[in-house]
């Protein structure tokens, strides 16, 4: 709800007047996901954006199953679309939660290890720039 919020306090002036419908709030946790893979942004000539929520599946049926075959598939041969791609990482997704749902524990070991990466990163970053910045003083001197 607070995003919607969010996003109406973001349009334009002439979309503000838009009327917006209270949903139950859903917990997402995604590791190892860069963006929300449920959701589908894009921008608009006219500086506005369209979000489309896609809702998750409750069970990993056989419709999914054969369509993730058939996408992966083609993924195998080469011959798959981008937005054929884009579904097939989507599915891919949904069928290792529903199939394969991760415990708290590996949850957290999940999250412990984003931690750590991303100071890594971050020293990587510095040792580089440090390491730069030595070799042109070595240049010049």
């Amino acid at each position: 709800m607070a995003s919607a919020l969010v996003g109406v306090s973001t349009m334009p002036s002439d979309h503000a007047s838009m009327v917006v419908h209270p949903v139950a709030p859903q917990e997402l946790i995604c590791s190892n996901q860069a963006e929300f893979p449920e959701a589908i942004t894009r921008s608009i000539e006219n500086g506005s954006f369209v979000m489309t929520m896609v809702q998750t599946p409750s069970t990993w049926d056989k419709r999914l199953e054969r369509e993730f075959r058939k996408l992966a598939l083609e993924e195998a041969k080469g011959t798959i679309a981008g937005d054929d791609a884009r579904r097939l990482n989507q599915l891919n997704h949904w069928r290792d939660q529903l199939l394969n749902p991760l415990t708290s524990d590996e949850i957290l070991l999940q999250m412990k290890r984003d931690r750590l990466l991303a100071r890594m990163e971050i020293l990587l970053k510095e040792y580089v720039e440090l390491q730069e910045a030595a070799n042109q003083t070595r240049v010049v001197a």
